[in-house]
């Protein structure tokens, strides 16, 4: 029997649920995953990807080195290189100045308009503020997207609009609390198999009955009360209907109606048509048993709404997200325990990239960027000049690319997306990469998108890194476990994106003194992970003190060791581009 050095607690990396891990370790080896059963969020239950997806970080072709491509791409020309002899390897200095040369050069040339980046649902909230700060604090711009474009951003506009915060506004370990709930749009058990054995548990121990919203006849259909199959892209029609019923049956909660919503009436007046057997024609559901969905969850003392990427990945997606939503008004199905609107989130982090900004309508704490006031704040937490920062709404995720031309984008960062896998057409992805003039990569192995990019940066997986992440019922977990890889590009647990900008380029210079000021008054969920740290002063001609809180990304770095003056390097990168990019008086963005 292998008895472990240390067991370190962390955070799973896969999907939104965020169980607890503990990693049990031997000569800085994982050889054994396993979850405390006091564990809050998954009671020491884990998947077979939390249990056993932790192999890849020891994979031979995980890449640990940056690399520069042997051949200059050109716009129009770009070809992929999967094969590490198209790659040359070279130092951190050589990579970093290198990005730097180019998006300055770009930027200069061309302008704001064209810069973007995909940040990264997979990475830390840290990572992902820092990205976004960068290119929105020294490349003014505002194309800046991840991952949740393609998933959840129907259900975070919606939720942003009727309740003002994008995550789950209850825990998934509530649902043995509901009387009644509704599954829709998620096929649970696969997706979210922790979530789908809490949802079993409920209606086999606790007696909640369940009902099923989905074309497919799921799993979880046969612990099911009621399963409605509507035809795919009726949603709005079924929902809007069993909201009828409520309405026409007096089943609505007035006293909560009263007190807590607004637009009420015109709400009413919408839903005249909406009958169910309207909606039977639509969408193939019997009107008998919308009615009787409808009547299940408004009487239930406490009901609940879980939904998945089938209800907002529709073009009609916030619609769906808003039925929903509405249902839950009606009732007064919301705001207490054993109730509440619960979109199931996809990647770990998902929640936090969206949260510290990584979208290209917000800054972090979801603060629209063409308004005003939220544009000043943000200048005078980030020390930028009055109306340095850019008011224009950004280019989406699917955007960004199809702006990949002569006067559109020219410049990409992506920092662990694939959109060569993740774009609904790849064949016209695959153009508009070719068509991109400069394209850094970010990831643990090269991908479909990677084999584009001109450079790659080597990231550092969730075993070998401090930050935090969001889970999707709002709290902040940390991911801290400190693994040392032997060929880890991190080994201090720095952020890693790219940052050697300040120093020596024309974008700026750091300022000799000041506090870095974290606005975390602007967003609730950013206090957990982000506080505000003094910094020593700092010449900018010189290397960066890794002894201070970094001047740009404002996470403490580690004290590294004199042995591995390279890996100082590596573990500096994303505040260095940004260090290395300013250096006009107007660029003065750390000054306090």
């Amino acid at each position: 029997m292998i008895i472990p050095d240390r067991i370190v607690t962390t955070t799973c990396p896969y999907c939104g649920v965020g169980c607890n891990l503990e990693l049990h370790v031997k000569d800085d080896f994982i050889f054994k995953v396993t979850s405390p059963f006091d564990s809050p969020v998954n009671h020491g239950n884990l998947c077979v990807k939390g249990r056993f997806g932790y192999d890849y970080i020891y994979h031979p072709k995980r890449v640990t080195t940056p690399l520069i491509r042997k051949t200059r791409q050109e716009a129009g020309k770009r070809t992929q290189a999967f094969d590490l002899a198209e790659w040359r390897e070279v130092s951190w200095n050589e990579a970093l100045d290198y990005v730097a040369d180019r998006l300055v050069e770009i930027y200069q040339r061309d302008g704001s308009d064209a810069m973007s980046v995909y940040c990264c649902a997979k990475a830390t909230n840290e990572d992902n503020y820092l990205l976004q700060k960068m290119f929105r604090a020294i490349f003014r711009t505002n194309n800046v997207d991840h991952c949740t474009r393609l998933c959840h951003a129907g259900s975070v506009v919606a939720l942003q609009q009727a309740v003002g915060s994008s995550a789950m506004s209850n825990t998934a370990s509530q649902v043995i609390q509901n009387d009644v709930f509704i599954v829709t749009g998620s096929n649970t058990s696969e997706n979210h198999p922790i979530i789908a054995l809490q949802m079993k548990e409920a209606v086999e121990k606790y007696g909640a009955k369940m009902i099923v919203v989905d074309p497919r006849r799921i799993e979880l259909v046969d612990f099911a009360e009621l399963w409605l199959p509507l035809k795919p892209g009726t949603n709005v029609p079924v929902f809007s209907a069993m909201a009828h019923v409520i309405v026409k049956e007096n089943l609505v909660n007035h006293e909560f109606v009263s007190n807590r919503t607004e637009g009420y009436q015109e709400f009413v007046e919408s839903l005249e048509k909406f009958t169910p057997e309207y909606a039977e024609q639509l969408s193939g559901v019997p009107a008998e048993d919308i009615r009787k969905a409808a009547r299940m969850y408004a009487t239930a003392k406490n009901g609940a709404i879980y939904w998945g990427m089938g209800i907002s990945q529709l073009s009609h997606g916030t619609a769906s997200a808003l039925a929903l939503i509405h249902l839950a008004f009606l009732t007064g199905h919301v705001g207490r325990d054993g109730t509440g609107l619960n979109p199931l989130r996809g990647q770990n982090n998902v929640q936090g990239a969206s949260d510290m900004g990584a979208m290209p309508f917000h800054y972090p704490g979801y603060m629209r960027v063409d308004n005003e006031d939220n544009a000043k704040k943000w200048e005078a937490a980030w020390n930028i000049e009055p109306n340095g920062l850019s008011r224009k709404l950004g280019l989406t995720t699917t955007e960004i690319l199809s702006h990949a031309h002569e006067g559109g984008v020219r410049a990409l960062f992506i920092m662990g997306e694939n959109p060569m896998m993740s774009e609904p057409n790849l064949n016209e992805t695959r153009k508009h990469m070719e068509q991109l003039e400069f394209l850094i990569a970010q990831d643990i192995f090269i991908n479909e998108s990677g084999a584009f990019a001109d450079v790659f940066l080597p990231a550092t997986p969730f075993a070998e890194k401090m930050g935090h992440f969001q889970i999707q019922i709002g709290a902040c977990n940390a991911c801290a476990p400190r693994i040392n890889h032997a060929d880890s590009p991190d080994p201090t647990g720095k952020l890693f994106v790219t940052s050697h900008f300040a120093s020596n380029r024309d974008l700026g210079g750091l300022p000799p003194n000041g506090i870095i000021p974290i606005p975390n008054k602007f967003c609730v969920r950013w206090r957990a992970s982000i506080k505000i740290m003094r910094v020593s002063p700092i010449n900018a001609s010189k290397k960066l003190d890794f002894n201070i809180p970094c001047q740009i990304c404002i996470i403490p770095a580690r004290r590294l060791s004199s042995k591995n003056p390279s890996r100082a390097d590596a573990a500096n990168s994303m505040c260095w581009i940004m260090c290395r990019s300013w250096k006009k008086p107007t660029m003065n963005i750390l000054s306090s």
